[in-house]
């Protein structure tokens, strides 16, 4: 199944309303979820916030909650800039692990099951 990116925005701003935001206190990060392939993680810092993940502006909520993702092939470590209201800056890198995913095979299929013939590519 494939999501559309509006999909996807929609879906991460509703989780970010429906997640209880914790506060912060001036100039602190607080990072919650795992940094692995496909993964999701819940950032707090205090409102009124700039952060940027990977360079580009993150949507903040007003009591400071952020959600940044990772690609399901993405490793490394990825850039999280904050500018706190009080001109403060602070910077982490995400060390973004990689992740077993489960996979199913299926065994025994008829050849024109796996490569269809002409006409039903055609058709």
């Amino acid at each position: 199944m494939r999501f559309t990116a509006s999909f996807i925005a929609r879906r991460a701003l509703w989780l970010m309303l429906a997640l209880a935001p914790l506060p912060a206190t001036a100039g602190t990060i607080t990072i919650d979820g795992q940094t692995v392939q496909g993964g999701l993680v819940r950032g707090i810092t205090e409102p009124g916030a700039e952060v940027r993940f990977r360079g580009r502006l993150v949507r903040v909520s007003p009591d400071g909650v952020f959600l940044v993702g990772f690609g399901r092939d993405d490793t490394g470590k990825f850039a999280l800039d904050i500018r706190h209201p009080n001109g403060s800056e602070s910077h982490l890198n995400l060390a973004v692990r990689e992740r077993e995913y489960d996979v199913q095979r299926i065994d025994g299929l008829p050849p024109k099951m796996v490569t269809p013939g002409e006409a039903a590519l055609a058709r």
